[in-house]
């Protein structure tokens, strides 16, 4: 039997959308179940199982004294990438946080920024299956011009609700 959870059944209504409408309807999903996407502006560029992708623009509105974009909204972009991909793979009866994460600021980015988390076959089964269990995962955050400027790294726990 195949595996089936919120982010499965989420899936398969968005596939009765047009191509073109699907991406915009994950977003605004994602924005609303998790409201500080919504306020600093993150898009969906993927979201799959096993690799999920937000993109962070630079305006105004997430910028430092530099014209750069501000530390938490770098965090919160790399630390969400991650909980969602884990997300993707958790039974509905289970509940998912960090229990620690850290992160590396390694230039400022130029223009917005991509977030990336892969999660390989055998870390999902691993979530699926296990009742309770620890996983670390890291994230890895480009700018526009595809240079990594942020690494960030999180112990993600779970345990039945």
């Amino acid at each position: 039997m195949a595996f089936t959870n919120r982010f499965t059944q989420l899936k398969q209504q968005l596939a009765l959308l047009p191509a073109d409408a699907q991406a915009t309807a994950l977003t605004a999903t994602l924005q609303r179940m998790i409201p500080i996407l919504g306020t600093l502006g993150v898009t969906v560029d993927e979201y799959e199982p096993s690799r999920c992708r937000l993109h962070l623009p630079n305006n105004i509105s997430v910028q430092n004294g530099w014209g750069g974009i501000q530390a938490g909204g770098i965090y919160t972009t790399a630390e969400s990438v991650m909980a969602l991909v884990v997300g993707a793979n958790l039974p509905d009866d289970r509940l998912v946080v960090a229990k620690s994460v850290t992160i590396d600021y390694l230039r400022k980015a130029k223009d917005g920024i991509t977030a990336t988390a892969l999660l390989t076959d055998e870390q999902a089964t691993h979530v699926q299956q296990a009742d309770k269990g620890e996983l670390t995962l890291e994230s890895s955050v480009t700018d526009e011009t595809g240079v990594t400027v942020s690494r960030c790294r999180a112990v993600w726990v779970w345990h039945s609700i």
